[in-house]
C-alpha cells in the first residue's frame, strides 16, 4: 500500500497539476469505497465513489483494484443488487483467482439465492485462500453441508464457525440445534 503511495506521489509530483489532482480524489474514492463497504453503508454516493475509483487504473492496480472490486460488490450485495455483486466478486476474481474475500461475497450470494452447493463450493475456496471472516465461511458451508444431508460435515463446520466467532448469536444457535438434537 505504502509502494502505491509512493508511486501515485511520484506521479504528482511529475504530471500537470490537473492529473495530480485526479490522482489524490481517485485515492479518496478508493478509501471512501474501503470504508463504505466496512461500514455496509451502501448509498448510491458510496457506490459512485467505487466506480470513480475503478474508473482510472493509477490509482487502482493490482492489490487495491481487486479490493476496490471486492467493496464495491459488498455495496452492491447490501442493496441487494446480486447480479452487481456477483459481477465484482467475478472481476475481482479475473485479476486475482486467489482472493479469499470475493469467494466469500460469491458464497453469501449463492447462499441467499439458495444455490447452496455453489456456496459450499465457494466457500471453501474462501477458506483454502485465507479470508478474513473464516466462521462466514465455515458457517455457509456448514448450512450448505446440511441440506445435502451431511450432517457430520455440517457439524464439523458449524462448531468450527462457533470457535472462531463464539459471541456469532447465529453460528451459536444453529451449533446448538445439533447439541440438543433439533435438526
Amino acid at each position: 500500500m505504502k509502494a502505491l503511495l509512493l508511486i501515485g506521489l511520484s506521479i504528482c509530483a511529475t504530471a500537470s497539476p490537473a492529473l495530480a489532482h485526479r490522482v489524490i480524489i481517485d485515492k479518496e474514492a478508493m478509501a471512501a469505497c474501503e470504508e463504505a463497504a466496512g461500514d455496509q453503508r451502501a448509498n448510491r454516493g458510496a457506490i459512485s465513489r467505487c466506480d470513480r475509483a475503478l474508473s482510472w487504473e493509477v490509482t487502482t492496480r493490482g492489490r487495491d483494484r481487486v479490493a476496490t472490486f471486492v467493496n464495491r460488490g459488498i455495496l452492491h450485495m447490501v442493496r441487494n443488487d446480486m447480479p452487481g455483486a456477483m459481477a465484482d466478486f467475478d472481476a475481482a476474481l479475473a485479476l486475482d483467482p486467489e482472493e479469499g474475500e470475493a469467494w466469500l461475497g460469491k458464497a453469501i450470494g449463492y447462499s441467499r439465492s439458495g444455490d447452496l452447493a455453489s456456496a459450499k463450493e465457494s466457500a471453501s475456496k474462501a477458506i483454502a485462500f485465507g479470508t478474513d471472516r473464516p466462521a462466514m465461511a465455515y458457517f455457509i458451508r456448514g448450512m450448505a453441508f446440511e441440506s445435502q444431508g451431511n450432517l457430520q460435515a455440517a457439524h464439523a463446520d458449524l462448531r468450527m464457525a462457533r470457535q472462531l466467532a463464539p459471541k456469532w448469536a447465529d453460528a451459536r444457535m444453529e451449533l446448538a440445534r445439533y447439541e440438543t438434537g433439533n435438526r
